[in-house]
């Protein structure tokens, strides 16, 4: 099992780079794109530029797929603004929110692109997002002829997993109030951007007892 005091330092670093992206979102928002790169790997910014000019720019309203459950991907995306919400559906038709993709972090379902097989979550824009894609085939050209490229995979992919066994952790181990008081701590101000049903959905309890444990922690 994890140990606690790491998935704290994790949660300590995601908070800080998140302040960080906070303060870039006030000039260009290449700079947001430049930042998380550069934090992962040891990208000049020459590479990066000339790598932005494969870039794309897609802007989706909310409600609209990055990408659907069932389907191919063949795109990565980096959101320069807005936020979507990653998510699975039941046999029942449930939902089950698995993350949200803010401001300055990468979408898309990895396990699509890297598997070439259907994913298995939906991406939807919950706000007005603004984001920049590149066709997955240009980043695997570029793991297998650049050092640094291939540190990013890494780092890449060792961040999505300490992640994903940090919510597990969480959601096995932690009370619906604790589990919801590191959500707010890991996206801060998101109970003021999402609905109190897609809060309740990303931890795993009713709409109902999500406006308790609003109160309870507000008081």
């Amino acid at each position: 099992m994890i140990d606690p005091l790491a998935v704290k330092t994790a949660l300590t670093i995601s908070i800080r780079r998140k302040q960080r992206i906070q303060e870039l979102e006030k000039g260009d928002p290449k700079e947001i794109f430049y930042f998380l790169m550069q934090s992962l790997a040891p990208f000049t910014t020459d590479e990066l530029q000339i790598f932005t000019r494969t870039l794309t720019i897609e802007r989706y309203k909310p409600g609209q797929s990055f990408i659907r459950e069932g389907e191919l991907s063949n795109k990565v995306g980096f959101v320069l603004k807005g936020l979507f919400k990653s998510y699975t559906l039941s046999t029942k038709g449930d939902q089950h929110i698995l993350n949200f993709c803010d401001t300055g972090f990468f979408v898309g379902s990895l396990a699509a692109l890297t598997t070439h097989l259907p994913s298995h979550v939906t991406i939807d824009a919950i706000e007005p997002s603004i984001v920049y894609t590149a066709p997955y085939s240009i980043v695997e050209d570029l793991y297998k002829e650049n050092s640094t490229w291939q540190e990013f995979g890494r780092r890449l992919a060792e961040e999505l997993y300490i992640e994903r066994e940090q919510k597990e952790y969480e959601y096995v181990t932690l009370t619906a109030e604790d589990r919801l008081e590191r959500l707010l701590f890991r996206y801060p101000g998101i109970e003021n951007r999402v609905s109190q049903s897609d809060l309740a959905l990303a931890i795993g309890i009713t709409p109902t007892s999500m406006s308790r444990l609003l109160r309870q922690i507000k008081k």
